[in-house]
C-alpha cells in the first residue's frame, strides 16, 4: 500500500486562513498584546495623576485647590482659603505669617500666584459629587449646575408650598403627581401667606433703605478700617478709621474680631463713634467700599449720640461666607462706605 504524501498529511491546525497570511502577527499573539498594553497604560496614567495630585496639593490642608493658588518664596502651594488664614492667624497673633512647610515669611505683597499650576490643577480629572462621573476640574462647577441628572432641585410650585426636593431626573415624574396644581386658592393660602410675608420683609428693609435718601441731611464717607493693637498686658486686634467729617462733627468707626488665633468661625463687629459734642440721632449702615471687595450685607442701624454716650453699640458686620472674615484680616487695610442719615427731632 502506498503511503501518502506529505502534502497530504497537512493536519487542521495547521490549516492557515487568507487573513491569517496576510497578517505580520499571529491574532492571539496582537489581542494579548493589545489587553497587557491597555492595563498598563491605565496603570500608568493613575500613577501620574496620583503624583500630580501629590505635587501638586495645597502644603496646609492636602487637598488640590479649587480656586487661586498661591506659593511662598520657596514655591509652596497654598489654596486661597488656606493662605488667608494664615494671614489673618499671624494678624490676631501680633505675628509674621509663615510658610508651614519652609517657615519662609509669607504677606500680600512676597507671596505670589502660580498661574502655570492653577491651569494644570484645572484639567486633572475630579469626580461630579452628585453622579460620580469624571470630568475636568475646571468644567465640574457647570456640569453639577446645569447638566447633572442627579443634581439636587425642587418642585415647580414650590412656590405653591410643595416641598418636594430630589433628583433633576426625578422632577417630571413628581410634577405629573404634584397635588399643589389642584388645590384649591383656600387651600393655599396658608402656605403662600408665609411665603408673602417672607418676601414682604426683605422689600421692607430695602424701601426702608430707599426712602431715607429723601432725609435732608445726608453724609457718604469712604473710609478705611485700619488695624492697631491695645496697651494691654495682652495687647489685642482692633481696627479703626481715621477720623471723618459729618454733619460738622468727626467719627470714627471701630472694628474688632470675635473669635482667637485658634478659631475657625470668626466674626467682625463694629461701632459708630461721636469724637466732638452735640446730641444727635443718627441712622446708618455699611457698604462695600469703592476701592475694596468685602462682601458686606447692609444692615441698618439707628442711635442717638449724646455727650455721656458718644459710642454706638457693636454691631455684627454681616459677611457673605465663612472665610469672608479671615479675608478681611489678610488684608491691609478694609475699604467701607458709610451712609449717615441724620434723623430730625
Amino acid at each position: 500500500m502506498e503511503e501518502p504524501s506529505s502534502s497530504s498529511t497537512v493536519t487542521e491546525s495547521a490549516i492557515i486562513s487568507p487573513e491569517e497570511e496576510n497578517s505580520n502577527e499571529p491574532p492571539l499573539k496582537k489581542l494579548k498584546g493589545e489587553h497587557s498594553y491597555g492595563i498598563i497604560l491605565h496603570q500608568s496614567k493613575d500613577r501620574l495623576e496620583s503624583r500630580l495630585t501629590s505635587v501638586l496639593s495645597c502644603v496646609v490642608c492636602f487637598d488640590l485647590p479649587s480656586g487661586a493658588i498661591y506659593q511662598c518664596i520657596h514655591g509652596h502651594l497654598m489654596c486661597t482659603g488656606c493662605f488667608n488664614h494664615l494671614l489673618a492667624d499671624g494678624r490676631l497673633k501680633n505675628e509674621q505669617a509663615t510658610c508651614p512647610s519652609c517657615r519662609a515669611e509669607i504677606s500680600s505683597k512676597n507671596a505670589s500666584r502660580n498661574l502655570a499650576v492653577e491651569k494644570a490643577v484645572s484639567e486633572l480629572p475630579t469626580y461630579c459629587k452628585y453622579c460620580k462621573e469624571e470630568f475636568a476640574r475646571n468644567l465640574v462647577p457647570i456640569h453639577e449646575h446645569d447638566s447633572c441628572e442627579q443634581r439636587p432641585s425642587f418642585c415647580s410650585y414650590k412656590n405653591l408650598g410643595c416641598l418636594w426636593d430630589g433628583m433633576y431626573h426625578q422632577i417630571e415624574s413628581h410634577e405629573k403627581e404634584c397635588l399643589f396644581p389642584q388645590k384649591t386658592g383656600t387651600d393655599l393660602l396658608e402656605s403662600v401667606t408665609t411665603l408673602a410675608s417672607e418676601a414682604s420683609e426683605e422689600v421692607e428693609r430695602l424701601t426702608g433703605m430707599l426712602k431715607m435718601f429723601s432725609y435732608e441731611k445726608i453724609a457718604i464717607c469712604d473710609v478705611q478700617l485700619s488695624p492697631s493693637r491695645s496697651d494691654d498686658y495682652i495687647p489685642k486686634l482692633y481696627y479703626e478709621t481715621n477720623r471723618f467729617s459729618a454733619f460738622d462733627q468727626l467719627w470714627m468707626i471701630k472694628a474688632k474680631v470675635k473669635g482667637n488665633e485658634t478659631s475657625y468661625n470668626r466674626s467682625m463687629v463694629y461701632q459708630l463713634v461721636l469724637k466732638g459734642k452735640g446730641c444727635f440721632e443718627v441712622k446708618y449702615f455699611l457698604l462695600k467700599g469703592p476701592f475694596g471687595d468685602a462682601n458686606i450685607q447692609s444692615e441698618i442701624q439707628r442711635f442717638e449720640f449724646r455727650d455721656d454716650n458718644k459710642d454706638s453699640e457693636y454691631h455684627p458686620l454681616i459677611l457673605k461666607g465663612e472665610e469672608e472674615c479671615n479675608r478681611l484680616l489678610a488684608a491691609r487695610t478694609v475699604h467701607i462706605r458709610m451712609l449717615m442719615f441724620l434723623v430730625k427731632k
